[in-house]
């Protein structure tokens, strides 16, 4: 019975294998051709990530990468122009995170589960989740802990608190803000130069106090 199990489960992973390559070879972005380059760039930025667990670089440091995989020694293309257009296919395959868009196009970030650590910071029960940032969040600012995880209301002044400064530099602060609001994690309701409040919207609750499922 064992080995006719053990054939039954071989088959099956035979032919999971199957439907997965199946599914992969369908897809166009597999028959995308990009130059050797640009694989050779994203092998180095790959084993950046692998090998020292960085997940996100300064687009000055990503540039700095492609020059010496020989990007932007073709005529007719700078190597701002040709990274621009390398990053945006990547994150068009989901490869990486990065904007051209102003505060953005600075940070490309090499793996995604950065930007979902980032926002599961704000985006999570407390009793569930907590974090080390908690209690001195806790102790300094009662009032804005108890707006944030009861009525779903973030005010900036614990924002440095919720990325501190040994994880975060304040470019990276400002960035992932920016990102949260493009993505609709999180809603601006005021703005001045002193203060700042969104709203989070899956932390929102019914009067029974459940969170809503936000899809």
């Amino acid at each position: 019975k064992l080995r006719g199990n053990k054939l039954v489960q071989d088959e099956c992973i035979v032919e999971l294998r199957k439907t997965i390559e199946a599914h992969a070879t369908s897809q166009e972005s597999v028959h995308e051709k990009v130059p050797v380059s640009w694989l050779a760039v994203w092998d180095k930025l790959g084993s950046l990530e692998r090998e020292k667990g960085i997940q996100r670089l300064k687009l000055k440091d990503v540039q700095d990468v492609a020059r010496d995989c020989g990007l932007g020694e073709h005529k007719g293309i700078s190597l701002e122009e040709e990274l621009k257009a390398l990053l945006a296919k990547f994150h068009r395959l989901g490869l990486c995170v990065w904007f051209d868009a102003p505060w953005l196009r600075d940070i490309v970030v090499l793996n995604p589960q950065w930007l979902i650590d980032a926002a599961s910071t704000v985006i999570r029960d407390p009793a569930l989740h907590p974090m080390v940032c908690d209690r001195k969040i806790k102790n300094q600012y009662k009032q804005v802990w108890k707006d944030l995880f009861e009525d779903a209301i973030l005010d900036v002044s614990i924002w440095n608190l919720l990325y501190p400064e040994k994880q975060y530099n304040d470019a990276e602060r400002y960035q992932i803000a920016v990102l949260l609001e493009m993505y609709g994690l999180i809603v601006r309701l005021y703005y001045d130069k002193k203060r700042v409040t969104w709203l989070v919207p899956s932390l929102l609750k019914d009067n029974s106090g459940t969170q809503f499922d936000i899809v």
